[in-house]
């Protein structure tokens, strides 16, 4: 099978084991059809293994409310990993919520999860009007490959190098739209943010990539992010960058980032990396 067709096919399991698992709400239907006989979970709230899945989300209360809603809003896929940026709203006045799942596929079962979420912020706190989650429709022409040597580079100039305007004036197109909830809109307000920043400077500052998903519109970068690396109590938090391109040049970008939690409070000892 081809590296597309295996994207192809994978990206199709994934979306019908989220159907099934959480837009009907069939877990344990979808555990059995979709899981691997060891599925490793990274969730922090999740236990390790199928029953611990399926337990977890049988139980979830607000499963059971008339007014949840699970709605997928992009999908890439890069050959055995498959990432999904989804909104839940769990309603009875709850705020809604934004994540993005990654999943391994290993001989057409799902074997690994990783996650990241956060709840969505006050649209009136963002500093700009493009939305947390909306697309900003262009059309897009770019392909697997320029997309994956584009956002590795990008990564490690900016963020691994410190580089961040060199890396902006490199690798982002005419127009960068953001979706991010605390950093402006564009290029501009961008470089602002992390090339004039002293924390994003400092030495022990530390943005490491942990893995590239890549497809032929969108990448996800899932990544450690420490604030600083001389104090051994501060865990970090887990992000996932995901990259839109036209032509080969970064021109849209969402994220979710949460904490690493305390290890103790994890029920598994994978990590959540």
């Amino acid at each position: 099978m081809t590296v597309t067709a295996r994207s192809e096919a994978n990206r199709k399991l994934v979306l019908d084991f989220c159907s099934l698992a959480f837009l009907e709400g069939r877990h344990r239907e979808a555990a059995e059809r979709f899981l691997g006989e060891r599925y490793i979970q990274h969730n922090p709230f999740v236990a390790d293994g199928v029953e611990g899945f399926v337990q977890f989300f049988e139980s979830w209360e607000a499963n059971t409310r008339p007014d949840f809603r699970h709605r997928i809003l992009r999908v890439i896929a890069d050959e055995d990993y498959v990432a999904v940026h989804a909104t839940i709203h769990e309603g009875n006045g709850h705020a809604g919520s934004v994540l993005c799942d990654i999943f391994r596929i290993e001989d057409d079962r799902i074997v690994e999860h990783w996650d990241a979420f956060k709840p969505l912020s006050d649209p009136a706190t963002i500093p700009h009007g493009n939305g947390e989650t909306e697309t900003i429709a262009t059309d897009a022409v770019s392909d697997r490959e320029s997309n994956r040597r584009t956002v590795v580079l990008f990564y490690d100039k900016a963020f691994v190098q410190k580089r961040y305007i060199e890396a902006a004036d490199e690798f982002f197109g005419e127009r960068y739209i953001q979706h991010n909830s605390f950093v402006a809109d564009g290029i501009e307000a961008y470089k602002r943010h992390f090339g004039e920043s002293a924390l994003h400077r400092r030495s022990s500052y530390s943005q490491i990539p942990v893995r590239f998903i890549v497809d032929d519109d969108h990448a996800a970068v899932q990544v450690h992010l420490r604030k600083d690396l001389n104090d051994p109590a501060e865990r970090g938090f887990v992000i996932v960058d995901i990259f839109r391109f036209d032509r080969g040049k970064i021109v849209e970008h969402w994220d979710v980032a949460m904490p690493v939690p305390d290890p103790d409070t994890v029920p598994h000892s994978n990590g959540v990396l």
